[in-house]
């Protein structure tokens, strides 16, 4: 057996072994990475549904025309329609690519636009038409990342 044939044997095991590490490395690292994004952005869902829950609330509450004071949680019955909310929520993002819906003690008012996914709901007890209601808003969630 000659020298060099040795010598390129032995290499080719060295290069197969440090592929192998490389290889292994780089699965670990791709995967830790995909779940600080699930993480991050279940994280920027929740910040956006609280902003968006903000939002709706102070776009259907009352406001007072001569102080311009506005009453949260006590409910105009203007406002509780598909155009008011929606140029009320704008149409810059989180807001137009979300879906929002309005239920009154479970009877549907409002919807702003068709939905693509399933949505996330909250509940809050607000004064509508001089009695205590519970206004419950669901708000369309991103797609999951998996």
């Amino acid at each position: 057996m000659k020298k060099g044939a040795y010598d390129l044997g032995r290499k080719a095991v060295y290069y197969i072994v440090v592929i192998i590490i490389i290889a292994i490395l780089f699965v670990y690292i791709s995967n830790s990475f995909r779940k600080f994004q699930i993480v991050r952005f279940s994280a920027l869902n929740e910040v956006t549904d609280f902003v968006i829950l903000n939002n709706v609330i102070k776009c259907v509450s009352q406001k007072d025309a001569d102080t311009g004071r506005i009453y949260l949680y006590k409910l105009d019955e203007t406002k509780l329609n598909k155009d008011s909310l929606t140029a009320c929520l704008g149409t810059d993002k989180p807001y137009k690519s979300k879906s929002v819906m309005l239920k009154i003690n479970g009877e549907e008012k409002v919807t702003t636009q068709k939905p693509i996914f399933d949505y996330s709901k909250y509940e809050k007890p607000v004064e509508y038409s001089r009695s205590e209601v519970n206004l419950e808003i669901y708000i369309e969630k991103y797609p999951k990342i998996t």
